[in-house]
This record gives structure tokens, C-alpha cells and sequence, in this order.
């Protein structure tokens, strides 16, 4: 297999401040697709074609005036959704759009602060370095969105805020514990 032969694999991950069903229902329904679609190549979609499962297919006009017939492969209601286009009535030539939805990502992400503000209450560690280490990362996180791409800093500074907030809550809980303890 030569380079030219080797699969090219594009991948990018986004965290978005939005509940799953809302922005699956954007991807599903190519109606919506022009709106937000990053290559600005859609033009429109013709109503009523909303994915529902494998072997779907669904139409796109792009800004060329080529209509695609895309085939969708992959499917799970509310968390994938993958789609091969083609010229009409022909088959797919090789590419593939993916596109996976992970609802316990940002339950996960904000749970990590609440679970290590626990372990440093119950280890007597003072809480404003836990607090400073969340905050940090936050802001982090925004600094190198906006040097990348300049898109979700505001959703990284509010992490920065909520990340210690989160951190407090998990070592008010554990100091509580702690303290109801002592006096019983």
C-alpha cells in the first residue's frame, strides 16, 4: 500500500453546551445541515428526509449544483450517525461522514471536581488549592481554545467558574461528614 493508497483520517471532538437530542436532531435532519455545516459546500435539502436508520438515504444540493445522495451506514437514535455520499443512483465513492454524540462526556468532566474536592477534604488539604488547580484548568482550556480555533472559550471560562464551585461541593460534603463524626 502506497501513501496515496493509505486511508486519510480526518477526526475532531467539540464539547457543546447543548442537551444530545437537540444537536443529534440538527445532524439527522439534512434540512438543517447548510446551517451549520463547516465546509460551507450545502446549499439545501429537500424537506422530509430525516434519518431514521441504516440504509436511509438523503439528498444534498451543494453550492457546485451537484446533488448528492448520501447513504447512511451507521446508526443509533440520539448518539451516531454515519453517512457515505454518491452521485445519484450510484454507489458511494469512498468517503465517510461520523458523527458520535457522548452524553456521559460532560457528567464525567464535571464530576472529576467534585470527586477530587472530596479526596482533598479527606486528606486535610485546604481547599483553596483545589479551587486554584480547577480554575486553573478552566481557564486553561479557554487560553488553548482560543489560540486553536477561538471557538468554545465563554463554555471553558464558565468551567473555570463551575470546576471549583463543583470542588467545594464535593469537600463540604466529606468536611461535614467529617465534622458530624467528631461531635456524635
Amino acid at each position: 500500500m502506497t501513501d496515496d493508497d493509505a486511508p486519510r483520517i480526518v477526526s475532531a471532538s467539540r464539547d457543546v453546551a447543548a442537551d444530545h437530542a437537540t444537536i443529534f436532531d440538527l445532524i439527522a435532519e439534512p434540512t438543517e445541515q447548510p446551517r451549520w455545516d463547516g465546509n460551507d459546500n450545502l446549499v439545501e435539502a429537500p424537506e422530509g428526509q430525516r434519518v431514521r436508520a441504516v440504509g436511509d438515504r438523503f439528498r444534498m444540493t451543494t453550492t457546485k449544483g451537484n446533488v448528492r445522495e448520501n447513504h447512511v451506514v451507521e446508526f443509533e437514535e440520539g448518539r451516531l450517525i454515519a453517512w457515505t455520499p454518491a452521485e445519484v443512483d450510484r454507489e458511494p465513492f469512498g468517503h465517510l461522514w461520523r458523527w458520535e454524540l457522548d452524553p456521559l462526556f460532560l457528567p464525567l468532566v464535571l464530576l472529576g471536581p467534585v470527586v477530587s474536592g472530596a479526596v482533598v477534604a479527606a486528606r486535610d488539604v485546604d481547599y483553596r488549592w483545589i479551587a486554584t488547580l480547577w480554575a486553573s484548568a478552566g481557564v486553561n482550556m479557554a487560553w488553548t481554545d482560543w489560540v486553536v480555533n477561538r471557538e468554545d472559550v465563554a463554555f471553558h471560562l464558565a468551567l473555570a467558574v463551575v470546576m471549583p464551585l463543583l470542588a467545594g461541593v464535593g469537600f463540604g460534603v466529606v468536611s461535614l461528614a467529617r465534622r458530624t463524626r467528631r461531635t456524635a
